[in-house]
């Protein structure tokens, strides 16, 4: 995702791209991505890139309320700094969490989650109602 400033909890994010990466994914040493791989968090974590070929850690996956392991196929950020994700069939989210609820339902893959990273996660739109 490209776009003007997004204040995310304290940290103001400029034009930089956004992005997350499959749960194997290794990182450049010193990156947010090698940062995340001893957590297992890669999958649900979210990066920005950094001058110099390297990348840094913008949220991870347990304040969007996701487990370890877990994947993040679509992401975006809104105006307000939420995020606004969907995840793959594994995932898995936190007690409490819309993830974790929808568990079971066939409907987890196919419904957009929104957080603050606050470290859980609200049902943003139904799979149902996009006609999935």
């Amino acid at each position: 995702m490209q776009g003007g400033t997004i204040n995310v909890g304290t940290m103001a994010l400029g034009s930089a791209f956004l992005f997350n990466t499959s749960p194997n994914a290794s990182g450049v040493p010193g990156s947010g991505v090698t940062l995340m791989q001893a957590t297992r968090q890669t999958g649900t974590s979210v990066f920005q890139e950094t001058a110099g070929s390297s990348n840094s850690l913008v949220v991870d996956g347990l304040a969007l309320g996701l487990r370890p392991g877990s994947h993040i196929d679509a992401l975006d950020v809104l105006a307000d700094g939420s995020f606004i994700f969907s995840v793959d069939f594994g995932a898995q989210g936190v007690p409490g969490s819309a993830v974790e609820r929808a568990s079971g339902t066939g409907l987890r893959p196919m419904n957009i989650y929104r957080s603050t990273g606050n470290g859980t996660n609200e049902l943003f739109l139904s799979g149902t109602a996009l006609g999935i």
